[in-house]
């Protein structure tokens, strides 16, 4: 009786990778250089928007929130939290896939290629992390018009950089 095969039966992963030779033609150099890329574009627009925000309201440049478009402050305040949640977010994001470099080194080539699809999944989840707490913080700060709620204000009003407006100013 002879024994069916299946195309399946001898494929692997390794079928898949192209044959590369030396460190820089390494697979998993360039896998560890597509880990690097989310992190580190994280932490250049946080800080650029905390170094460099726009000052004005604008639908087209800046983080642009529901209740951060409202108002002038609001949308300072805005630029001014987005840029810290997205630095921090990043570098610790940034610091973890470091880490997961130099562990992916040691790994075998198709273990490798596996943390990597894992770690993009985390990179997401931080992402999606990042743009929920810019958003509570915000939201919770300021209404649709871009006024400041009354009750008490979160910690981090007390260090921004931008003044709040008074009432005389918003009238005029």
């Amino acid at each position: 009786m002879t024994a069916l095969f299946s195309p399946a039966d001898n494929f692997g992963i390794y079928d898949l990778l192209p044959e590369m030779g030396g460190f820089l033609g390494d697979i998993r150099f360039y896998l560890c250089l597509f880990l690097l890329v989310t992190p580190i574009l994280m932490v250049l627009m946080g800080a650029i928007r905390f170094f460099r925000p726009a000052r004005e309201v604008s639908r087209s440049v800046g983080y642009r929130t529901y209740f951060g478009m409202g108002s002038t402050y609001a949308w300072q305040v805005t630029q001014w939290v987005s840029g810290i949640v997205y630095m921090g977010i990043g570098g610790l994001l940034l610091i973890l896939a470091i880490i997961q470099c130099i562990v992916m080194g040691g790994k075998d080539v198709g273990d490798a290629v596996t943390g990597v699809f894992t770690w993009l999944i985390v990179e997401g989840v931080g992402l999606i992390l990042a743009i929920v707490a810019v958003e509570v913080a915000i939201g919770l700060q300021f209404d649709k018009k871009g006024n400041l709620r009354p009750g008490r204000k979160l910690f981090f009003l007390r260090y921004v950089p931008y003044r709040e407006p008074r009432v005389q100013e918003i009238v005029k």
